[in-house]
């Protein structure tokens, strides 16, 4: 997965200003979010996991 440097932001920021966060998700599909300036997590839409998601 090849990640934007626009994409990435802090946990605390995620804490902070989680509309904003979300507004990111929107417009790039996803997110990554950082804890203690490493990747730690990945927000994503949920319409993007339902596509990804393994068929039973």
């Amino acid at each position: 997965m090849k990640i934007n440097i626009n994409n990435l932001v802090s946990i605390s920021e995620v804490n902070q200003k989680f509309s904003k966060v979300a507004r990111l998700v929107d417009e790039n599909g996803a997110t990554v979010i950082l804890k203690n300036n490493v990747p730690r997590y990945e927000l994503i839409d949920y319409s993007q996991l339902q596509k990804e998601e393994i068929p039973d």
